[in-house]
């Protein structure tokens, strides 16, 4: 992958012409403009994949990048799980779309608002309140689980609850 102020590189030219300019600037000396390494030090590598914070993706059909939230870093993250296989077996790799399913923002213990997109409702749909709180709530303990299993978040969500009434009523990070 190959990616510059524009986002990453769509077709072998776009790549190429990234690549030349990167190894240019890296190569030039620094008297010149450049960064100065030895071009032994530099490897180009397709095998490479950006994703998450460290990556600008185009949208198709939009001038605005992919805009840099979790859903994107998780999507992004399934797309490499599906890659890395295709890529060890030669295979082309699949094409990544961006799916906004809407946003969530939880501003205290019970006031959470949030504008939902996707398989809900066509177009979006607004929700706030309990409701809200609870789509908010699921989707943290979905993202626990990923990362913690589920043993390890039923005992975590077991403490908080019993420890509650310890802690403050708006978040404060």
């Amino acid at each position: 992958m190959a990616f510059d102020e524009q986002g990453q590189a769509d077709t072998f030219r776009r790549k190429t012409e990234i690549c030349e300019r990167a190894y240019t600037l890296l190569t030039k000396p620094v008297a010149e403009g450049g960064a100065g390494f030895p071009a032994e030090d530099i490897i180009f590598d397709p095998n490479i994949f950006a994703i998450g914070d460290c990556a600008s993706c185009p949208q198709p059909g939009s001038d605005r990048p992919v805009p840099p939230r979790a859903q994107a870093a998780h999507q992004q993250a399934m797309l490499l799980a599906k890659s890395l296989p295709r890529r060890l077996q030669g295979k082309p790799l699949p094409e990544y779309v961006y799916r906004d399913y809407g946003s969530l923002v939880a501003l205290g213990r019970y006031t959470t608002v949030g504008n939902l997109m996707g398989g809900l409702a066509r177009g979006s749909m607004m929700i706030e309140g309990l409701i809200a709180r609870f789509v908010y709530w699921s989707l943290y303990k979905k993202h626990q689980i990923a990362l913690h299993g589920v043993f390890r978040v039923v005992l975590s969500t077991l403490a908080t609850f019993i420890n509650s009434p310890n802690k403050p009523r708006v978040k404060l990070h």
